[in-house]
């Protein structure tokens, strides 16, 4: 009786030290796909090798780490690892693939990207951030509209667009700041003076965009090989400039009749993507900026109107304010959403 308890218990140690080892020793490279980045080991869910887990690889009889990866498919028997492109020309068909948490998060780490990494582009506005109307002087245009502008969508159209972001791969951080020139935009209409045809006044009434400058701040949450995307806040300043001026044509002389500056500070919910190109340090960076501005902030700045301008005749009242007509016919806004699109280039430490 003892006899066949020793004899079971030595076939239930065997077993199990045969079980014990096989996960021990992991799993045996059956294929690797350079270009795809994967590499086919003949063992899966069974024996751990779940989706998401770390993977690390070995040479036979060797306990050199060479690369490691993550379980990107998993079946009962068999899996594929994914391993950056850089790593994979290391692994090798019969290599031995381990489950071995500590080591892999460390070596992914080391493999997921470099310690910094510096980002310059220009920011293409397909949908801009903000709004406004280039103006000019109704009564010049002899066409009484109950206000004094007639404005004309300018659409935030930037000229000058360029910017830059220093990244922290390995935290998933990445901090930047852009600088938008907006063109210049004038209209210029002439409009009798008195009685006599002769005599014109000329209005030229000028809708200047200052510097748009903003700042933001990602965090990238999901990692798709090359292609992150992240959520991030964006925070936009904007200024713009409407002046009016006007001068006698056969006299000469330039009389300015006024000046408003209109700011907008803009705080946006950002949703960035980025796709890099790695070749070597430097990159190509390619990717598209979805902004959604919420309503926490509003424009500033008062018009500045001379008291005498001479030969403008200004629309006011007590039912009627220049003032707000001219912001209102200004409408200086941010949008409902904005969308630009990234192209740069980078260069990792």
């Amino acid at each position: 009786m003892s006899k066949l308890l020793n004899k079971k218990t030595f076939a239930l140690t065997l077993f199990l030290s045969v079980l014990v080892s096989s996960v021990a020793f992991g799993a045996k490279v059956t294929k690797i796909r350079k270009k795809q980045g994967y590499v086919y080991i003949n063992q899966g869910v069974s024996s751990g090798f779940k989706s998401s887990e770390p993977v690390c690889f070995y040479p036979k009889n060797s306990s050199k780490r060479v690369a490691c990866g993550k379980v990107a498919k998993a079946k009962k028997k068999s899996a594929i690892v994914r391993v950056s492109k850089k790593r994979i020309k290391r692994v090798k068909k019969g290599y031995t693939a381990k489950l071995n948490s500590k080591e892999a998060q460390a070596q992914r780490r080391k493999s997921s990207g470099s310690s910094l990494k510096i980002v310059l582009f220009t920011n293409l506005g397909i949908v801009p951030t903000f709004t406004y109307n280039n103006l000019d002087w109704w009564p010049a245009l002899e066409v009484t509209e109950g206000t004094n502008w007639f404005g004309t969508q300018a659409g935030g159209n930037l000229t000058i667009n360029l910017g830059g972001e220093l990244q922290l791969p390995k935290m998933g951080f990445s901090v930047g700041g852009k600088v938008n020139i907006s063109g210049y935009a004038a209209n210029s209409s002439d409009y009798p003076l008195g009685a006599n045809p002769g005599d014109s006044n000329r209005v030229l009434t000028s809708t200047t965009p200052g510097l748009t400058v903003g700042v933001y701040l990602d965090y990238y949450l999901f990692k798709f090989g090359d292609l992150d995307l992240g959520l991030g806040l964006d925070f936009t300043m904007t200024n713009i400039e409407v002046s009016a001026e006007q001068s006698n044509l056969e006299a000469g002389g330039q009389d300015q009749a006024l000046n408003y500056p209109a700011s907008l500070n803009i705080l946006s919910l950002r949703v960035p993507s980025r796709y890099t190109l790695r070749l070597g340090n430097l990159g190509l960076v390619a990717g598209v900026d979805l902004l959604v501005p919420l309503p926490l902030f509003e424009g500033s700045g008062e018009p500045e109107i001379s008291e005498h301008p001479s030969g403008i005749a200004l629309i006011d009242g007590e039912d009627f304010s220049y003032s707000e007509d001219l912001k209102k016919s200004l409408a200086l806004s941010a949008g409902s959403f904005a969308l630009d699109l990234i192209v740069g280039a980078s260069y990792e430490f």
